[in-house]
């Protein structure tokens, strides 16, 4: 539903989510950072960057619990720039109809369209740092 609503106003979730919140500062404490867990579908986020309109670019620390699947039929915004930096586990990510394994380490660039699918498919989840930013 949320993700609906961002693609409607051209926003990522953790930009809408952070326009309630202060602008204009530069140093975000870790434990003023927002966290979101969406228990159905299995997914923790972690908005790490500080929110700010007159930024582009965000940065996302995600969670995906064993076996957790999130599929979004459209972008939030067509064209964000993603990077999907793998922290640990296992990611399987899918792009249209192009298919991605994401180990430790491994970092995927990409800008987003179409359909796309997350996939933590290995008992450790899967663990990485997402940088989002504005076409």
């Amino acid at each position: 539903m949320l993700n609906r609503l961002c693609h409607l106003y051209g926003f990522t979730l953790s930009r809408l989510l952070s326009e309630v919140e202060q602008d204009g500062i530069q140093l975000l404490r870790t434990d003023s950072q927002s966290l979101w867990y969406d228990a159905q579908s299995g997914y923790r986020r972690r908005s790490v960057s500080p929110p700010a309109q007159a930024f582009q670019a965000e940065l996302v620390e995600a969670r995906l619990d064993v076996g957790a699947r999130i599929d979004y039929d459209l972008p939030p915004l067509a064209g964000l720039e993603q990077h999907i930096w793998m922290l640990g586990g296992v990611l399987e990510f899918t792009l249209d109809n192009r298919h991605w394994r994401l180990e430790q380490g491994d970092c995927l660039r990409f800008h987003l369209s179409g359909r796309s699918s997350f996939h933590a498919p290995e008992a450790t989840g899967a663990h990485y740092a997402l940088v989002v930013a504005r076409p």
